[in-house]
């Protein structure tokens, strides 16, 4: 069942059952949320816009953008990344301590802004783009626990280039909605994308899905519940008098 509801520092957190942390009850659930801080990345700025997921019990970080040399509200320029961070979730001992490693893999390309899922076969990352353009691609990533090894799967590209969207995973289906297809686009996309990945991907191929009702967005946020698909808030964009 789809439903559609309308509504810089690199400090890393994880909400875990049982990570120590401060406790905030769920009220609805009955449960208890504890939140605990990781290591900082390993950059000074940080990265906005990131694709991030699990793989083997091990944190992934990939691309993103900043303003390494000034802020923007300074003139500063912004850059994009294809740098990839790992951290390992599950370190040993207790006492071990948690350091990121910066991979000796990179992205094909700076990227940031696009969808990043974990699933139960690797990180899914799905569109995004750089000052130039946006991506149609689509890859899944795996880690191997032991070299820390990126390996890469070409997944199919998407109906068209899109960044600044979101997705969640509902059952075995990838879902993509929003976005724009460009960097100088000046009105956001209703586009409603759908990708089974229980098929080989060589049969794999996206559906596009009716749309929601109201405005095109992009900056939403996407969430599965009970093989529900949730999209929340977001932005539209109107052509100014100067464009």
């Amino acid at each position: 069942m789809i439903q559609f509801i309308q509504a810089l520092r690199a400090s890393i957190f994880i909400v875990m059952g049982l990570v120590a942390g401060k406790a905030i009850a769920d009220p609805i659930r009955g449960l208890e949320v504890n939140w605990g801080q990781l290591p900082a990345l390993p950059d000074q700025t940080g990265f906005a816009g990131a694709f991030a997921g699990v793989s083997n019990d091990h944190l992934v970080v990939l691309g993103g953008a900043n303003f390494p040399e000034a802020a923007p509200w300074e003139n500063g320029v912004k850059v994009w990344s294809n740098k990839i961070f790992i951290l390992s979730l599950n370190p040993g001992e207790p006492e071990a301590k948690q350091e990121w490693v910066e991979s000796e893999f990179q992205l094909p390309e700076p990227r940031a802004y696009g969808v990043a899922v974990t699933t139960e076969d690797g990180i899914i990352i799905a569109g995004g783009g750089n000052a130039e353009s946006h991506s149609d691609e689509v890859w899944r990533i795996q880690i191997d626990p032991e070299t820390l090894r990126v390996e890469w799967e070409s997944l199919p590209s998407l109906p068209g280039p899109v960044a600044f969207n979101c997705g969640a995973l509902v059952g075995n289906t990838l879902y993509l909605a929003g976005g724009i297809s460009a960097p100088s686009d000046t009105s956001a996309v209703a586009s409603f994308w759908s990708l089974e990945l229980s098929t080989s991907p060589e049969l794999m191929e996206w559906e596009e899905l009716p749309t929601w009702p109201g405005d095109p967005r992009m900056l939403s946020v996407a969430a599965a519940l009970n093989d529900s698909f949730y999209l929340v808030s977001g932005v539209a964009l109107r052509e100014g008098a100067t464009g």
